[in-house]
């Protein structure tokens, strides 16, 4: 056959609806970590304070202390607010590793209840993507990875940034049980709500993913880890001159 033809409008309207469903899940799971992260942020200042006021206190170290709170309560929130606030818009250059540690920052405080170690590597690398929408992608794999590495012990998640070709490879890994070889099959696809695993509560976080990195003239792809987990990849072109 020839040229692939476009999906049907009602699809793309579908599509349009899920991403949508799938933004609004996502912010209802980062106020809930956002919020467990600022009480705590705030219960360190409210010490902080109370220090503050003893005749013995070391101002300089108690002053830091509540500065590092009160900046951490800043970058949360500004965060926030960008990813709620943003709508997409065009294509431009995103910064990778930065994108990245933005993720990880957003979703700091559920993996820290896991106990899971976070790693980021790779150099700053610069693709051509919504930058939003880039950020969507990453927050439904890390919210994977948190589920998946429930009940794991010794719980990681890794995120990989590198130059691949005229473009950029960033990879989410973690080391949960991974995907069943049955379940590969369609993973991309939408499947039923499931509480746990590799998928989203709705059951659509995979899917929209895919949606939204081929909209970048990109790819996502499921690889096994040895000896146990899971790795999904996106691969994106390079920024435009």
């Amino acid at each position: 056959m020839g040229e692939q033809s476009r999906p049907p409008a009602a699809d793309a309207a579908s599509i349009a609806w899920l991403e949508r469903v799938n933004r609004l899940s996502l912010v209802s799971r980062l106020v809930t970590s956002t919020m467990h992260d600022m009480n705590n942020a705030l219960q360190v200042i409210g010490g902080g304070v109370e220090l503050l006021q003893m005749e013995q206190a070391d101002v300089g170290a108690v002053s830091r202390a509540i500065g590092g709170k009160a900046e951490r309560v800043m970058v949360l929130v500004h965060d926030l607010s960008r990813f709620v606030r943003d709508q997409g818009g065009a294509p431009e250059p995103v910064e990778l590793r930065g994108l990245a540690e933005q993720a990880l920052t957003l979703r700091q405080f559920p993996f820290a209840r896991l106990r899971a170690t976070r790693t980021l590597l790779g150099d700053p690398t610069t693709v051509h993507a919504v930058r939003r929408e880039l950020l969507q992608v990453l927050l439904n794999l890390l919210v994977n990875a948190e589920l998946a590495l429930a009940g794991v012990p010794s719980p990681e998640v890794r995120v990989v940034v590198a130059a691949c070709g005229d473009g950029a490879a960033l990879s989410v890994e973690d080391n949960g049980p991974g995907v069943p070889p049955a379940c590969r099959d369609g993973l991309f696809e939408r499947r039923p709500p499931t509480p746990a695993g590799h998928s989203d509560r709705l059951g659509i976080g995979l899917m929209v993913s895919r949606a939204l990195v081929e909209r970048q003239g990109g790819a996502i792809t499921y690889a096994p880890r040895e000896p146990t987990g899971a790795a999904f990849t996106l691969k994106l072109p390079g920024s435009r001159r």
